[in-house]
């Protein structure tokens, strides 16, 4: 069996730029091989962008145009944070959502999958530098949740809050004791 012969006028295009349809163009993503649509545009402003978007696979980063939307499909922080359980007590519902707030503030429009332990550190040290030591402490202990949540659900690889360093809590205050004097 022979193979199929190459079309000589698709000889110059980049890879991954396909033409389902006449005028229609669609860019396969080599990594998890989704196909995202270009549409009716004309051939140079397809290649233009198809050549930007593998190069932008290539090289692992993210700019504009086309590769903006592949960026786009991956889940953020915010999502993530949506996601978690809300069968839970009023009262705790509302004081985690403070530290929510406190992390999406942080870091809501970051994909889980670009969080890294520097940005979990750099959260922490910063509540830590502030003197809120006790919050730096519930703050780490509710990202520790929700990277879990993402691990769980795919969306990340390792739960990236969990290496970070413990913050160590000095109580200040002593316990009254209560002395009889009459």
């Amino acid at each position: 069996m022979s193979p199929r012969p190459r079309i000589k006028k698709r000889s110059n295009w980049p890879e991954n730029l396909h033409e389902p349809r006449p005028g229609y163009f669609t860019w396969r993503d080599p990594r998890d091989k989704k196909t995202h649509i270009l549409g009716r545009i004309p051939l140079a402003q397809a290649i233009h962008e198809v050549t930007e978007a593998n190069v932008i696979v290539a090289k692992g980063k993210v700019t504009k145009t086309l590769a903006e939307r592949i960026s786009e499909e991956g889940k953020t922080v915010t999502d993530l944070i949506a996601r978690m359980s809300t069968d839970i007590k009023a009262s705790t519902l509302a004081s985690r959502k403070y530290h929510d707030e406190e992390i999406k503030r942080a870091f809501g429009s970051k994909e889980c999958r670009d969080l890294t332990v520097t940005d979990a550190s750099d959260l922490v040290e910063a509540l830590r530098e502030r003197g809120k030591l006790r919050w730096a402490q519930a703050v780490r202990t509710r990202l520790i949740k929700v990277c879990a949540k993402g691990v769980a659900l795919g969306w990340m690889e390792k739960n990236v809050a969990e290496i970070t360093e413990k913050v160590a809590v000095k109580v200040q205050r002593q316990r009254l004791t209560w002395t009889n004097s009459t």
